[in-house]
């Protein structure tokens, strides 16, 4: 999502990166200028009484914890189901902090799909997650509303991502029939870790594609550390982006994180 908080030049960079690797596309799209659809998608749900306004924080929820939780996940009791009537009354209680807007699941939910790396996945929604959160914006425009309608609205036949979101996808699942659409197909790919098993983050060293450029190394250098990765080249081989479409097989891909090793970063030039 772009959002007035994001770093002045970030978008311009990321297409800078695209196109440097070699990349191109068809359409691209804002979703800041999207905003009606999400507002009109979250009425439909608000009409259905499937959302409400949440006032607890991350900290309140992680206190009503009753048995501990895995990474991002954090399962929802429903405090504030039915505690208020409008967005803005929530509001004006939390003030100058905003609420957020939470799915109503029902008791019992369970959601199963096939991931198409993963294989089967099945979730308790109504245990696991309760009533999770949809948008932390008054028009509905968050990350779980955002993407969810997005795919849907473009036609989005499979949706490829880090294996970090499997967790919310039945949730999004939910969202997406509740609105009245079939989900695309999910396939969810293991993230590059640094050696201690964490997310890449600036401790790790400077991991961002345009360091790469900056230093000098060409993008085959990048594209076949990634092809690499993923079983379709050998180590240290120089790959154009179409010279992989032959080799592509997701079959190949480590079930495993990638890690991040000190060869890899010697071959990026990562301080």
């Amino acid at each position: 999502l772009d959002h007035p908080r994001d770093k002045p030049g970030a978008a311009a960079a990321a297409y800078e990166d695209l196109r440097w690797l070699g990349f191109d596309w068809d359409e691209d799209y804002v979703q800041s200028e999207r905003k009606p659809l999400y507002r009109a998608a979250l009425e439909k749900l608000h009409a259905a009484g499937l959302v409400y306004p949440c006032v607890c924080s991350r900290a309140d929820v992680e206190r009503a914890q009753s048995a501990p939780h895995v990474g991002e996940q954090l399962f929802y009791p429903g405090t504030c189901r039915g505690r208020f009537a409008t967005w803005a009354d929530a509001a004006a209680a939390i003030a100058p902090r905003l609420p957020a807007w939470r799915f109503r699941v029902a008791a019992g939910t369970r959601v199963a799909f096939v991931d198409n790396f993963y294989g089967p996945y099945e979730q308790d929604v109504a245990g696991a997650l309760g009533d999770f959160v949809l948008a932390r914006d008054e028009g509905g425009a968050g990350y779980t509303l955002a993407a969810t309608l997005d795919d849907c609205l473009m036609g989005v036949t499979e949706a490829v991502r880090g294996d970090d979101l499997l967790g919310a996808t039945p949730g999004q699942i939910l969202v997406a029939r509740a609105l009245g659409f079939e989900p695309p197909a999910y396939c969810h790919v293991p993230l590059v870790v640094s050696s201690d098993g964490f997310r890449l983050a600036k401790r790790h060293g400077d991991t961002r594609i345009a360091a790469a450029r900056e230093a000098g190394i060409p993008p085959e250098t990048v594209l076949g550390l990634l092809a690499w990765w993923c079983g379709w080249a050998a180590w240290g081989e120089q790959v154009a982006l179409r010279g992989l479409l032959p080799r592509f097989n997701l079959a190949s891909i480590p079930k495993t994180p990638v890690v991040l090793t000190e060869e890899v970063k010697v071959l990026l030039r990562i301080a």
